[in-house]
């Protein structure tokens, strides 16, 4: 379903925006189920825009390894601001056969990072599943809580919202049986939250924080790890779609990937040309800088001070 929505696309090096610009598209992301299929994804939608749109943006959309970042397609420039990998989860199977896709050492890793925070928690692990209309309250108090205080929120802006819109889109989901809350608790103190939304068989992938005073153990991994084993027992959803975006977590939770991209269709205009032209010199900067810290070992020990520190 097609919608329209402002989508900023920003030329940022590192979290420091440098340009923004606002653009009004008719926006859809691509389903899973559509992944396999031989739909040209590159091509301009063939659906009516409005003139005070700007064109559109197609999310997620499975794309070659080759895919231009920039071409000319009739009225419209296709932009491929970068490529990356949608991972998802298959869910139609029992927890054991999902263990199988790690290897051994892997399984056992995770399972002594769930026994040492059990023994740390006193001798069992406090994992918290909400998805009805009266939890939707208790569930969102304990995450804004540990949003508060993740770095997510505090240097990326891209915590659990704080409104009472949102609030509201979590007790319709929770009705139609579509909202999933996961919580991690230490001596009934919030630690990490999971938020998840769905539509068909298909769980969506939005909101992942824990409290940096308990990075050391572990539990946004262990969150992880007792919510897939939490949907295989239920088997209500069959994908859970990780979308775009990096993250170690995403790579070793999810069971097979994508390689898609956000395209952007816009009108071929002078203006749209050059803010995309000042986007792609923008972006080729922040990557270069991002080779220089990797060269000199910096770009690690940059990123672990800037997550963890107080």
């Amino acid at each position: 379903t097609w919608h329209a929505n402002t989508v900023a696309l920003k030329s940022q090096i590192g979290t420091t925006t440098i340009v923004k610009r606002d653009f009004s598209l008719l926006c859809r992301k691509v389903s899973p189920a559509e992944l396999e299929s031989s739909i040209d994804f590159t091509m301009p939608p063939k659906v009516a825009l409005a003139a005070e749109h700007d064109g559109y943006l197609l999310r997620a959309a499975p794309v070659a390894a080759d895919q231009q970042m920039l071409a000319r397609c009739g009225d419209f420039v296709v932009y491929v601001p970068y490529i990356f990998d949608r991972y998802l989860a298959n869910l139609k199977q029992s927890f054991e056969s999902y263990q199988a896709k790690f290897s051994s050492k892997t399984r056992s890793t995770l399972n002594r990072k769930v026994r040492k925070f059990a023994t740390f928690c006193g001798g069992t692990v406090d994992f918290r599943i909400y998805r009805s209309v009266p939890e939707t309250s208790e569930f969102y108090r304990h995450a804004r809580a540990v949003s508060y205080k993740s770095y997510q929120e505090r240097l990326l802006a891209v915590g659990l919202p704080d409104s009472a819109e949102f609030r509201e889109q979590l007790e319709g989901l929770a009705a139609a049986d579509a909202f999933r809350g996961y919580l991690l608790f230490h001596r009934e103190s919030p630690v990490s939250y999971l938020y998840l939304s769905g539509h068909g068989g298909t769980l969506d992938y939005h909101h992942l924080g824990f409290d940096p005073d308990y990075a050391d153990w572990s539990v946004g991994t262990i969150l992880h790890w007792k919510a897939v084993e939490s949907l295989c027992a239920e088997r209500r959803f069959g994908i859970l779609d990780f979308d775009e975006g990096g993250g170690f977590h995403k790579q070793t939770f999810g069971t097979h990937s994508y390689r898609c991209a956000n395209i952007f269709f816009l009108r071929k205009s002078p203006v749209n040309v050059g803010y995309v032209l000042s986007h792609i010199l923008t972006e080729a900067t922040a990557r270069l800088s991002v080779r220089i810290l990797d060269s000199v070992g910096l770009r690690s020990k940059l990123r672990q001070f800037i997550r963890y520190r107080k």
